[in-house]
């Protein structure tokens, strides 16, 4: 499970791993990564998950939060990843192996590889005899490993299960899937036996990369290419393949197996099933990498319609983001699926989206709500679900905003819904944007309640405009901290 990692400091080694809910940095007693460090707010940053991506958000009001020395708002974290909060230096895990194969690297894109021939870059035939047992168990094995990813919904759990049927079928020790960017590898996903070292050497991945050609070296330890690099030398380098995963005929990164120390030595055959497991891991790799662009252009739209909102109505300005984040929260204490949860936090956040078509004034309109006037809510509904529906990414958002002003009592609107016949996320998002409206009322005449008194009047919702169970699921993630509300007599 991805995690963070503190790197230095009285708590240095401390692993937090990264739940559904996220995780909260900072100095109050709430946090889940509590700091005790001068320079930290008491909500200082977040981390949380969006779809099969990790982002961390700023939440300090007078401090940073940095991603590798840039101050960020917002950033989608990455592998090693090194996050500063304050002076306490964090790293995002991706996943976490039993060794890690690669701190810090000190050898970062300073090997150099001497010019060698490929007298130990081997092309296995493909002429193998039908009918031998060598033959039939290969056979079975590509096509289970084919089946495990058939049957895995989730593309990067496939690929860490991926790793660890490799090293149980070809027998080694460890496995590593490594991707290559700008210069720098990536690990995706790294399996290793028990009280067993991940020894995964960076000249050996840059040469394959390099030459575009499966890699197996009996002994790295005794190769005159690789011998002399310092980190073969410590991690005590012996057997190893690597086998670039090519997509379009372009290296993307490596499939990397080996043997600790001279516990074993690998095969041709070896190879060749390596070579297999590669071409599929290269596919799997090149759909996370279209997903993740698909993503960041969902969100990249979503956030530019919030923004587009929030000055369209100053008065409301945070509004939805709260709303977005209150139903994410909601929804994941209420273990959703995954892909459930980023549907409502992003349906949360565009909710109201119908109202940067309307021109009333936004007091004038609240206060028509508030008196149980229908136009202006079927209005800006109607206008949001029109807005969402022609926009490829967001159209599953599109139910529950329709749905976020039915009651569970069916007094809502703008067709009177009644319990479950209110979608799941549209409920959640109900009970979100009451509960800002109490926090941040927009008429001038009410006053704003503070957290509890918000909590305490919600739940005298539950049964009439509210499901009971959402109601119960809001005062739990309360309760928890995920709310990321300030603690009262705070600064706002």
């Amino acid at each position: 499970m991805p995690a963070i990692r503190i790197k230095n400091g009285p708590q240095k080694g401390s692993v937090f791993e990264i739940h559904d809910v996220g995780l909260v940095i900072g100095r109050a007693e709430e946090a889940d990564i509590r700091l005790f460090d001068r320079k930290v707010e008491d909500y200082h940053a977040r981390v949380y998950r969006m779809g099969e991506m990790y982002f961390i958000r700023n939440l300090a009001e007078d401090g940073f939060t940095y991603v590798n020395d840039e101050p960020v708002t917002e950033e989608l974290l990455r592998e090693g990843d090194v996050i500063r909060v304050g002076s306490t230096l964090l790293a995002f895990d991706s996943s976490r192996a039993t060794i890690r194969a690669v701190e810090e690297s000190d050898y970062l894109l300073e090997d150099f590889i001497p010019e060698a021939d490929d007298s130990d870059v081997l092309s296995p035939s493909m002429d193998v005899p039908e009918g031998t047992s060598r033959y039939q168990r290969d056979l079975e094995v590509v096509r289970e490993f084919i089946e495990l990813g058939a049957k895995e919904k989730s593309a990067r759990r496939y690929i860490e299960n991926a790793v660890r049927y490799i090293t149980e079928k070809i027998g080694c020790d460890y496995a590593a899937v490594v991707t290559a960017e700008d210069g720098r590898f990536r690990f995706e996903a790294v399996y290793s036996r028990p009280n067993i070292r991940a020894a995964v050497a960076e000249p050996i991945l840059k040469h394959a990369m390099t030459r575009g050609k499966p890699l197996l070296v009996a002994d790295a330890a005794g190769d005159a290419r690789f011998a002399h690099h310092p980190s073969v030398r410590e991690m005590d380098v012996h057997s190893v393949i690597c086998v670039p995963m090519l997509v379009r005929n372009e290296p993307i990164g490596c499939l990397y197996l080996g043997y600790e120390g001279l516990n074993g030595v690998f095969t041709p055959e070896d190879l060749y099933l390596a070579e297999v497991f590669g071409v599929q891991l290269g596919l799997v790799l090149l759909y996370l990498d279209n997903y993740d662009k698909q993503t960041r252009t969902v969100y990249s739209v979503v956030k530019a319609l919030t923004r587009a909102l929030d000055l369209h109505d100053p008065l409301m300005m945070g509004h939805s983001e709260r709303v977005g984040e209150y139903s994410k929260a909601v929804a994941s204490f209420m273990k959703l699926p995954a892909r459930d949860v980023n549907d409502v936090y992003l349906a949360g956040l565009l909710h109201d989206i119908g109202r940067i078509a309307q021109n009333d004034d936004i007091v004038e309109t609240q206060r028509a709500i508030n008196r149980g006037e229908v136009k202006p809510i079927i209005e800006h509904v109607e206008i949001g679900v029109k807005i969402l529906s022609e926009i490829v990414g967001l159209e599953r958002a599109a139910p529950m905003v329709e749905t976020h002003h039915e009651h569970y009592d069916g007094s809502g609107l703008p067709k009177g819904l009644k319990g479950e016949e209110i979608p799941l996320g549209g409920r959640i998002i109900c009970a979100a944007n009451i509960f800002d409206e109490f926090l941040n009322p927009i008429a001038p005449e009410r006053k704003p309640l503070s957290p509890r008194e918000a909590m305490m009047k919600l739940k005298l919702e539950a049964g009439k405009k509210l499901d009971p169970e959402i109601v119960d699921t809001f005062q739990i993630a309360y309760r928890k901290g995920a709310l990321l509300l300030r603690p009262e007599g705070a600064k706002r």
